[in-house]
């Protein structure tokens, strides 16, 4: 197995809304996940545990990612 490496990109809303002007874009590194745990765990106990990482690191910045 391979690590899985959690991620989020944040800001490309307003890189659209602006569009042709620049405007800040993030990637995220929120976590990683060792390679014997992604492949000792199920595929939907991990899409759910990443789904969460995810969404929490969201509402971090006030965001909600289901909403949009």
């Amino acid at each position: 197995g391979v690590p899985i490496v959690v991620s989020a990109v944040r800001g490309t809303e307003k890189a659209h809304s602006r569009f042709p002007r620049m405007a800040d874009v993030y990637i995220d590194i929120i976590d990683v996940i060792d390679a014997d745990e992604a492949k000792n765990t199920k595929t939907v106990d991990m899409a759910e545990k990443v789904k969460e990482m995810i969404a929490a690191h969201f509402r971090q910045y006030g965001e909600h990612p289901d909403e949009q």
